[in-house]
This record gives structure tokens, C-alpha cells and sequence, in this order.
């Protein structure tokens, strides 16, 4: 039985990269990116410190990070194989392979380094994800915890108890659609603070608000970093690939935050040298998607199409999703400092672009401005085989894209993981051809 690095590796290297001689900085991402575990095994040997598993970027990384606890995102293998793994057991092939793939790595004892499993809920899916990890995975002295995430913000400060409104449906706060007796923020500063209870009890030592501040700002520094370095890819010939861009954002979710600011700031200064080449753009495309980690797509999109086309941006968790909106920056309300550190964490998670189970309103306006900064062609939407949430906002995304923006839209399966490779190709470079192609309206 191969192992999932070995899995991961077989799929992609340091060849990945469009760019590897002229970015050595995305060559170091990728060698993390490439082998996951190897890194996280690594890191544990030197700090002698607890590996927790993630399952959403919901998860406050900050909290963790400030806990002596390295977050390491959960990915599937992306191979087909893989995600049927546990089915019969499980009866879930009604849930999405990503799900399904993911808790099919820890039934497999590809995370056995590790020490806990943290969700901070976006779907069903993942919550049976979960569920099974902890029941079949975990062991009695792991961290499990899971975080109840209100469904979005309401207007103004965030403060105060509104109905939130999805697609023009009033839902309440809570999550469970009752009625919460508090604004979302202060909501979710109570969930945190159970968090980092939780969280003193497991490494046995306290939890400081300088801790937490310090965590707050080395990855608020990365976040900063990857929006400049995000920057380069609204360039007319951008130097920087989406498979590139995307294995830095990738990183980001498995590394010791302190060592991944120190590949972005490689990076960012690697591009402000001018290194790498403009690529010639037929198309500039947007990839939707929900996860985002399937480097096979972006590679197949960038490199083997008839057409030179290139993801300038993407909306998703591997992506625009993680990083957009640091702590210290709110959109609305007093600034982060004037708050205690564990509500401007929750603020922040609410106040970030939001998953398609989220509030559609603050999704909308995300999109459309990703459309308008990076001056994007077309949107190519990826979705997840039985991804209901995502599937849901689909109609709307559309009409957004197309109906509002005037940008055509092509809609693409990932099947078992992944969109079939014929398939993809043959879809995609029509679309290209659409969008490059004048049109003829008017001459006839």
C-alpha cells in the first residue's frame, strides 16, 4: 500500500512548478506541499511539540499556533482509490469525495503523528468527517474539538443580533437556526474561549493574551505577504502561474507559521526583482471551486490547453477564502486593537470572504470584486461531486458572472476527486475559444 507522500509525490514535485528555477521560494512551498507529513514529522521531532489536524479554514489557526500546537490542514490524496475507502463501513457515498478521501487518509494511518482533530463546522460532510475521525481514528489521550460557526454577519459593526439573510431567507445566528441570544462576534468569542480552555487543559500550560497576540500577528504578516505577492497576478502577463500561487497558499495551511513568513518574504522579494517570465495570456481565468487543492487542474488548465490561459485568482479554501480580511484589518467596526484578542480573532473568521455555506451577501460582493481586480475573462466553477452547499449557490454565482458582470461561466465535475483529464481539456479549451474568439453579433 503506497503512502499518501508517496501518493502525493507520484502526483506532483518540485516540477510542478512553472517557474522553479526562477521562484526557489515556491520550490520550498512545494516540498511541503508535495510531502505533508514528512514536514509534520519533521517539525514534532525538533519542537517536541503536539500536531493537531484540522478539517476547515474556519479553524482559528491563531488559537492553536498560540497553544504550542502546530495546525496542519487535512487533505484527501486526490486518487480515487482513495476516497472509497471506508464507504461500506462508513455508508457514505452520499457524501462528497473530498469528505469521504480526507477521513479515508486517517482511517489509512496517514495522520498517525498526529495528536487531535479540531472542525469548526462549514457542512454536513465534514461534520461526519469528524464524527468518524474521532470514533475511528483518534485515540483516548487526542485533542477533538469541534466549533459551532455562526452562519454569517450582520450589517454595520457585527455587534449587535440580526437576522441573517441567505439567498432572502432569514435564518438566525445560531447555528442550529434558534434563536441566539448574542451578535455572531460575541457568539463565537464564547466558542473560542471554550477553545482555549480545552486547550490549557491538553498542553497543560496557560494560554496568554500575548500569546495570542503574537500568533494574531505572524499570521496577519502572512496574510499581508500573500496579497502582495497575489498583487503580481493582476499583471497583463502575470510572472506568476495559479499552480504556483495556489502551492503558497497551500503551505500556508501546513507549516510553522514563522518558517512560512520567511518563504512568502522570499517569494515577494523574488518577484519585486523581476524575476520570472510574463506569460502571454489568451484568457484570464477565475477558478470557484470549494477546496482548491487539486494541482492536477490548474496544471492541466496551464500548461496543456492549445491556448495560453492563466488562473489569475481563485475563490475557494485553498485560496482568496484563507488569507483575504487579517485580524488587524476589519471591514467594519473599531479596530481589532481596541478588542480583546479572542473576539477580534472571531470577528475576523466572520468577517472573511465566506464558504458557499456561509452568507451569500458578503460572497457576492467577494466575487465581484475578485472579478474586477484581477480583470478576469471567464470563471470556471470546479464542483465537488454531491457538494449540496456549493451546488446551491451555483445559480447565483452565475447570474452574478454572467447576467451582472457580463463574464461567461463553464461549469466542470470533480469526480472521485478530480474532474476526469479528457474531459477537462476539451472543456476548457473550448471555453478559451469562446472567449477568445470575436464575436460575430451584429455582422450578419
Amino acid at each position: 500500500m503506497s503512502t499518501f507522500t508517496d501518493a502525493v509525490t507520484d502526483d506532483g514535485d518540485s516540477s510542478d512548478s512553472d517557474a522553479a528555477e526562477m521562484f526557489p521560494a515556491v520550490t520550498d512551498a512545494l516540498s511541503v506541499v508535495t510531502k505533508p507529513h514528512e514536514y509534520a514529522r519533521d517539525w514534532k521531532r525538533r519542537h517536541d511539540a503536539p500536531v493537531v489536524a484540522y478539517l476547515s479554514t474556519y479553524v482559528p489557526r491563531e488559537i492553536l499556533w498560540a497553544s504550542g500546537v502546530l495546525p496542519v490542514r487535512a487533505f484527501g490524496s486526490r486518487r480515487p482509490e482513495d476516497v472509497t475507502v471506508g464507504d461500506e463501513h462508513h455508508n457514505r457515498r452520499l457524501f462528497c469525495p473530498f469528505s469521504r478521501d480526507v477521513l479515508a487518509q486517517g482511517l489509512l494511518g496517514r495522520y498517525d503523528y498526529t495528536d487531535g482533530i479540531v472542525l469548526a463546522s462549514v457542512c454536513l460532510h465534514l461534520r461526519q468527517t469528524f464524527d468518524a475521525w474521532v470514533q475511528e481514528v483518534a485515540s483516548e489521550e487526542d485533542f477533538t474539538h469541534y466549533i459551532a460557526m455562526p452562519h454569517g454577519t450582520p450589517a454595520e459593526t457585527g455587534d449587535e443580533f440580526l437576522p441573517v439573510k441567505r439567498h432572502g431567507v432569514d435564518y438566525a445566528s445560531a447555528p442550529d437556526g434558534g434563536t441566539c441570544p448574542h451578535a455572531p462576534a460575541a457568539y463565537l468569542t464564547t466558542k473560542f474561549d471554550r477553545l482555549r480552555a480545552e486547550l490549557e487543559s491538553f498542553t497543560g500550560a496557560p494560554l496568554t493574551d500575548d500569546d495570542l497576540e503574537a500568533a494574531i500577528n505572524v499570521y496577519d504578516r502572512s496574510r499581508k505577504l500573500l496579497r502582495d505577492i497575489y498583487a503580481y497576478r493582476a499583471e497583463p502577463e502575470p510572472r506568476l502561474s495559479g499552480t504556483d500561487a495556489t502551492a503558497l497558499v497551500t503551505a500556508g495551511q501546513l507549516m510553522d507559521p514563522h518558517e512560512y513568513v520567511d518563504v512568502l518574504e522570499s517569494a515577494l522579494a523574488q518577484l519585486e526583482d523581476g524575476a520570472g517570465e510574463p506569460r502571454a495570456v489568451d484568457a484570464r481565468l477565475m477558478v470557484v471551486t470549494a477546496v482548491g487543492d487539486d494541482r492536477t487542474l490548474y496544471r492541466t488548465v496551464e500548461r496543456e490547453l492549445e491556448y495560453d490561459a492563466t488562473i489569475v485568482v481563485e475563490d475557494s479554501s485553498v485560496g482568496t477564502t484563507d488569507f483575504y480580511r487579517p485580524v488587524s484589518e476589519p471591514s467594519r467596526g473599531p479596530p481589532a486593537k481596541d478588542d480583546d484578542p479572542l473576539k477580534a480573532i472571531a470577528r475576523r473568521y466572520l468577517d472573511r470572504p465566506p464558504y458557499p455555506s456561509k452568507q451569500w451577501d458578503n460572497r457576492r460582493e467577494h466575487l465581484r470584486s475578485l472579478v474586477s481586480e484581477y480583470d478576469v475573462d471567464g470563471v470556471l466553477i470546479v464542483l465537488e461531486e454531491r457538494c449540496d452547499i456549493h451546488l446551491r449557490d451555483i445559480p447565483h454565482e452565475t447570474n452574478l458572472f454572467e447576467e451582472e458582470l457580463d463574464v461567461p461561466t463553464l461549469t466542470v465535475v470533480a469526480e472521485k476527486g478530480r474532474v476526469p483529464p479528457g474531459q477537462l481539456k476539451t472543456r476548457v479549451e473550448a471555453f478559451v475559444e469562446e472567449i477568445t474568439t470575436p464575436s460575430m453579433e451584429g455582422l450578419y
